[in-house]
């Protein structure tokens, strides 16, 4: 968790005023928990392939939002285009 907890600090000290990050659910799940503080033996939330979460990292780090899986339905929705 302090590893993927570091990058976001990072990436936040970097001044971007935006940032996208991927990677992988079990990396994100652990880097939200460390920067929510949440114990590392607590799983309140588990992210699906291809969900979107954003944050906000003005001040203390906020989930805006977690695990959105609409975008995969419209991709997915039978017309043959992505």
């Amino acid at each position: 968790m302090a590893r993927t907890a570091a990058a976001f600090e990072e990436i936040r000290e970097a001044g971007y005023r935006q940032a996208l990050v991927v990677a992988h659910g079990g990396s994100l799940t652990a880097a939200f928990k460390a920067l929510l503080q949440i114990p590392a033996e607590r799983n309140p939330f588990s992210l699906a392939n291809g969900s979107i979460s954003t944050a906000n990292w003005e001040k203390d780090f906020r989930l805006l939002a977690l695990n959105e899986t609409g975008h995969l339905n419209e991709a997915h929705s039978g017309n043959g285009e992505l």
